[in-house]
């Protein structure tokens, strides 16, 4: 199945935000030799990148229509000169993206995982609990977490903080 990318007009049916040949350039780009893999790996790579980033980030702004498969484009949202970015794919969601999409060639961006992983030893009596220290936790990929900062609102205690940049 060929792999629908958006392109900043809130398509009904985006799978992606960026498109195998735009994913081949960035990694190219970079001398990046272990984006590897067939066209139908790739758009897959590409479409768990893309759920990823919907299901994880709070986005600041608005979607741009309310039929839009995807989170993004967006209005509302600025870039640090004030130019609004609606009707686009900011570039830093790309790269989000890309990087992702590498990282999901060779791991599962989110495990799966049971809260019965977590405890090592259970006691009733006098109750005793100790965890496991080599239990499953959530991967952390924190160079997306810095190149979308100011995309997305960041909880801080009861707190939303948003920044407005792209």
């Amino acid at each position: 199945m060929t792999l629908i990318v958006e392109d900043g007009t809130g398509l009904e049916t985006a799978e992606s935000y960026v498109s195998t040949t735009e994913a081949d350039t960035y990694f190219e780009n970079l001398s990046n030799l272990t984006w590897v893999g067939t066209t139908a790996v790739k758009e897959s790579a590409l479409r768990k990148a893309t759920t990823y980033l919907d299901t994880t980030y709070s986005w600041i702004g608005i979607i741009y229509t309310t039929e839009q498969a995807l989170g993004w484009p967006r209005t509302g949202v600025y870039d640090k000169e004030g130019r609004d970015i609606k009707e686009s794919v900011p570039t830093l969601i790309k790269q989000a993206a890309y990087e992702l999409a590498l990282a999901s060639l060779s791991e599962e961006l989110v495990q799966n995982t049971s809260s019965s992983n977590y405890v090592k030893k259970e006691k009733v009596g006098e109750l005793e609990v100790e965890y496991r220290t080599d239990a499953p936790t959530d991967r952390m990929y924190k160079f997306t977490d810095r190149l979308l900062s100011g995309l997305y609102i960041a909880k801080q205690g009861s707190m939303s903080v948003g920044v407005y940049r792209a």
